[in-house]
C-alpha cells in the first residue's frame, strides 16, 4: 500500500516540515537580525522607495576628469558616488543576496529606455571586466549584470543591441578596490585584452558599461583597448561616478 499524502515518511510530508522549518528560521533570524536599507538603515525593507529612487532617475551626463578618446560622446551615471548611493552600490556588488544581486539588472533596464534613442546603429553593450576569472560570462559581475539589463531594454525598444563579453583581464590582474588614484591608474595600464573578436562583425560601436567609475582608470584602459582594434567607444554608462574624479557638464 502507498503512503499516504501526511505519513511522516513521505516525500511530501518532509517536504512540507524543510518548508515549515525555513520559515520559522527566516522568521527567527529577521527578528534578531532586522532586514534593513543598505542607502538609509530604514528597518522591514530591502531597499527604501528614497534609495531606490536614486538609481531610478533618467541618465545624467557628465565629464571625465582623465582624458578619454575625443569620439565617445556620453558618459552618463544615475548618482554620485557618496551617501547612501554609494551604500546601495556596494551592496549590491558585495551582497551574497539574490535580491541586491539583480537589482543591477533591474536599473540597467529602466535607464535603457532612456539611451536607445541615442543609438540608431547597432550596437555592442561590453561590461568592464573587475576581475580575471575562468569560465565566467559577460553577467557574471555586477557590471554584467548592469549591461544585460540595459541590453534587453534597448532590444526591446527596437535597436540592434548585443550583450558582448567583449574585454577580459590579463591573468594577474588585480582588484581596484582600496587602490589609491595613482595605483589605480597604473593597475589598469596594459590590463586588459579583447576576449572575442567575433562580435566585431556585429557592430563596431560601443557602449561600455561599468558598476562605478571612481577614477575612470578602468575605463579609459577599455577605451584603449578597444579603438586599438579600429572599433569606437561610442559611450560609458555607469551606476555611480566619484565627484572628485568626474566633473558635471
Amino acid at each position: 500500500m502507498g503512503l499516504h499524502t501526511f505519513s511522516v515518511t513521505s516525500p511530501k510530508f518532509s517536504a512540507l516540515v524543510s518548508a515549515q522549518f525555513a520559515k520559522t528560521l527566516r522568521a527567527f533570524s529577521t527578528l534578531l537580525f532586522p532586514e534593513n536599507c543598505p542607502g538609509c538603515g530604514q528597518l522591514d525593507t530591502l531597499l527604501c522607495d528614497r534609495c531606490r529612487g536614486l538609481f531610478l532617475r533618467p541618465p545624467t551626463s557628465v565629464g571625465a576628469a582623465i582624458s578619454l578618446d575625443e569620439e565617445v560622446d556620453k558618459i552618463w551615471t544615475l548618482c554620485p558616488y557618496r551617501g547612501a548611493g554609494r551604500k546601495v552600490v556596494l551592496a549590491m556588488k558585495h551582497s551574497r543576496s539574490y535580491y541586491y544581486q539583480q537589482l543591477p539588472f533591474f536599473f540597467g533596464a529602466v535607464a535603457g529606455k532612456s539611451l536607445a534613442a541615442s543609438f540608431p546603429r547597432p550596437v555592442l553593450v561590453c561590461p568592464a571586466p573587475s576581475t580575471f576569472r575562468f569560465g565566467k560570462t559577460a553577467i557574471s559581475s555586477t557590471a554584467g549584470r548592469l549591461a544585460a539589463g540595459i541590453t534587453s531594454s534597448l532590444v526591446g525598444a527596437g535597436v540592434e543591441a548585443r550583450l558582448s563579453g567583449l574585454l577580459e583581464l590579463k591573468p594577474g590582474s588585480k582588484k581596484q578596490a582600496g587602490r589609491r588614484f595613482e595605483e589605480r591608474i597604473r593597475g589598469r595600464t596594459g590590463s586588459m585584452r579583447i576576449a572575442s573578436k567575433a562580435d566585431f562583425d556585429f557592430s563596431g560601436e560601443i557602449l561600455l558599461v561599468d558598476d562605478v567609475i571612481t577614477t575612470g582608470a578602468t575605463i579609459r584602459e577599455a577605451v584603449r583597448v578597444i579603438n586599438e582594434e579600429q572599433a569606437q567607444v561610442k559611450a560609458v554608462f555607469s551606476l555611480s561616478v566619484a565627484e572628485r574624479n568626474l566633473k558635471t557638464g
